[in-house]
């Protein structure tokens, strides 16, 4: 991406109105986004971890309400060799023939067709229009071989596998089932996707409290819960206080003095703390007691 540096990062250098939006996933959800949105005056750019070197997918249907949108953005699926569904015939696995269904009659309760695809052909096309030099905005920027392990929605920044870090003015998250992106944007979504921590997030307002000996936990969500707060009370000696209030904690640290606990709270630290090496709006705060005051006026 052609660009400048902001704060060390860098951020394109488009001046008009578009915004600059990183799509994060070159699926068929990234690069529909993408198509969309470079309709719309945005400047796009994308990043995808694998070559493109092998389509991968099975065939699937696209049902006329996605049809509808797909044409608003000027895919017609046919052009790639999708199919019109005309019929649906239900067999009994002895060979029976049980309904037969005249799909093409009851296309009228619909605005668009029902078509049968290939994931790879419908991929390609949407890859192809949204890269064309022709069509409505500016072609989307493709960077292949490009896994995104970390995103800042806060900054609107991307880091790389490499290390490097991309800044935009928008993230949309494209990347799948196992989401960098996703994760970043909403503490419970990891403690939801987690079978172990998952009766823990269903109710959201809840406080949660962990007693150790000598060591407690606490969590709590606040901002519309979208953010988790953790409260860690340990022995001073365990953290290396200092009287510095933005010390960072380190997610290795804090699951090496709660390994005892049980597997729910350990899962917790795991999937909701960032897992960079120092751990996002974490710090390290010393609980201090002054001296009792002796003479009162």
């Amino acid at each position: 991406m052609d660009g400048t540096l902001a704060n060390g990062v860098p951020h394109s250098s488009f001046t008009s109105d578009g915004l600059r939006v990183i799509i994060v996933g070159g699926g068929i959800g990234g690069f529909t986004a993408g198509i969309a949105l470079r309709r719309q005056g945005h400047y796009v750019t994308l990043y995808e971890q694998s070559r493109f070197a092998n389509e991968i997918g099975a065939a699937i249907h696209i049902t006329p309400n996605a049809d509808g949108l797909l044409r608003r953005l000027g895919v017609r699926v046919e052009e790639e060799g999708a199919v019109h569904l005309e019929q649906t015939r239900l067999f009994k696995d002895s060979g029976q023939l049980l309904n037969v269904m005249e799909n093409t009659k009851e296309s009228n309760r619909w605005q668009n067709p029902w078509y049968q695809a290939h994931r790879a052909h419908l991929h390609k096309h949407l890859k192809d229009v949204a890269t064309s030099p022709t069509g409505e905005g500016e072609p989307i920027t493709v960077n292949t071989s490009s896994k995104v392990v970390g995103t800042d929605p806060h900054e609107g920044i991307v880091t790389l596998h490499d290390g490097t870090q991309v800044r935009g003015d928008a993230i949309i998250g494209a990347d799948g089932v196992h989401s960098v992106a996703r994760a970043a944007i909403n503490d419970w979504v990891a403690a939801l996707a987690d079978p172990v921590t998952h009766d823990l997030a269903t109710i959201m307002g809840s406080l949660d409290m962990w007693y150790g000996p000598d060591r407690k936990m606490v969590l709590y969500p606040c901002y519309n819960n979208t953010l988790l707060n953790f409260v860690c009370i340990h022995p001073a000696e365990l953290s290396e206080t200092t009287d510095d209030y933005n010390k960072g904690a380190s997610k290795q640290q804090l699951l090496d003095i709660y390994r005892d606990f049980e597997p729910k709270a350990i899962g917790l630290l795991m999937n909701v703390i960032p897992t960079h090496s120092r751990c996002i709006l974490s710090t390290i705060w010393k609980l201090s007691q002054p001296s009792s005051i002796t003479v009162w006026l």
